[in-house]
């Protein structure tokens, strides 16, 4: 891979970094509700970065972040190693279109690798699942992208942690389709927009405030997710479901 393609992509991620959105599915009379947060630590494992087993970096993983977007050198020996691939390659393309996938998609699996009828080490919570996209101008492909919990999973907050173009085995088949009811944005913390900090407000946003307002529980499941607080599986909202 060139060292400034690895770059662009890397600055791509940069830009999303502290970049929060609150996704709320639905499936069967249960809703899942939970924060995704975009933090520099998790590209390296997002990227691919840690298939070069011939360029050893014991840095901590914000680190290899920082030296990806500030030394040239840094890319220039990640970028010679002998072990990158074709389909390496198209991880690393991939995360310059993450944005527009959290953005678009509509298709999201509750993966559970026991399914699939191919061996596989991935292992996730929710699978989103974008189909024939343009990850460059002459290369188009379905894409997944893998969510999971963080480290501690008593919280309502996942990270992105795999992303790559389908080679082959389909990862949808079998698994649980959820419906998205909604993917809301909230913004960046050092961004001049509003950063949502209050459910009410993202209703407000959102044009549902006056059906939310009807379950006080749901107000208050979706504060949990602004906060990364944990919130309980499988609860029933029987009188409230947006369109």
């Amino acid at each position: 891979m060139k060292p400034q393609t690895l770059l662009a992509c890397v600055q791509a991620y940069d830009k999303l970094i502290g970049t929060k959105y609150i996704i709320h599915l639905g499936r069967g009379g249960k809703h899942a509700i939970f924060s995704v947060t975009i933090e520099k630590e998790d590209c390296h494992h997002l990227m691919g970065i840690h298939y070069l087993r011939d360029i050893e970096d014991r840095s901590n993983r914000s680190k290899i972040f920082d030296r990806l977007m500030s030394e040239p050198h840094y890319r220039e020996r990640l970028a010679s190693s002998t072990q990158w691939t074709d389909e390496l390659e198209n991880c690393v393309a991939c995360t310059t279109v993450l944005e527009q996938i959290l953005d678009d998609n509509n298709t999201i699996y509750r993966y559970n690798p026991k399914r699939l009828y191919f061996y596989s080490q991935i292992t996730a919570e929710y699978l989103l699942a974008q189909s024939n996209y343009k990850i460059t101008p002459v290369y188009a492909s379905d894409i997944y992208l893998f969510i999971d919990k963080c480290d501690d999973s008593e919280t309502s907050n996942r990270f992105c942690k795999s992303i790559f173009p389908k080679r082959g085995h389909d990862f949808t088949e079998y698994q649980a389709k959820w419906t998205l009811l909604y993917s809301m944005y909230c913004g960046k913390l050092d961004e001049s927009i509003e950063y949502f900090t209050d459910a009410k407000n993202m209703f407000d946003d959102l044009g549902l405030r006056d059906e939310a307002m009807k379950n006080q529980e749901y107000i208050d499941l979706v504060q949990q997710a602004i906060d990364g607080d944990a919130i309980p599986g499988g609860f029933s909202l029987e009188h409230f479901s947006p369109e």
